[in-house]
């Protein structure tokens, strides 16, 4: 047995009344449905905008560090350009100095051999002459 409360009719509906009802809950449901269709279209584009912003910010994330390091990239190159510019200046001037001092070098081997060719050239003169008084004194054998 059903239990029934106090004041609640026993009598079936009729079929007019019933379909009115039916009516007005097929609408209170369509218009369920079309909110709920809207709250989910806006809990998608929701979603979707978080998202969007989500890959914005990563982005700017690896654009933030990217700039970093090419800045840090940029100041590493441009020391290395300059401590390459200074070795080669440094070098420059090493084998300038080395380049003067191996032609004073070779300057002093040319004097050096132009003074004991004159000097054999003097020494041969003198040793040669036929009447030399000195001949005999100073004709020693050449050394250099």
């Amino acid at each position: 047995m059903s239990r029934l409360r106090k004041g609640a009719s026993h009598t079936p509906l009729p079929p007019e009344d019933a379909d009115t009802i039916r009516t007005i809950a097929r609408e209170k449901i369509a218009a369920a449905e079309l909110r709920v269709a809207a709250a989910v279209t806006t809990a998608q584009d929701r979603t979707i905008e978080a998202l969007r912003n989500a890959r914005s910010e990563i982005v700017r994330g690896i654009e933030a560090f990217a700039r970093g390091n090419f800045a840090r990239m940029v100041y590493l190159e441009t020391a290395d350009a300059s401590t390459t510019q200074r070795l080669a200046a440094i070098e420059e001037r090493l084998l300038a100095l080395e380049t003067q001092q191996h032609l004073n070098q070779s300057r002093r081997t040319v004097l050096q051999y132009s003074a004991v060719k004159e000097s054999y050239t003097r020494y041969k003169r003198r040793c040669t002459t036929p009447s030399s008084v000195t001949r005999d004194l100073t004709c020693q054998p050449f050394r250099v």
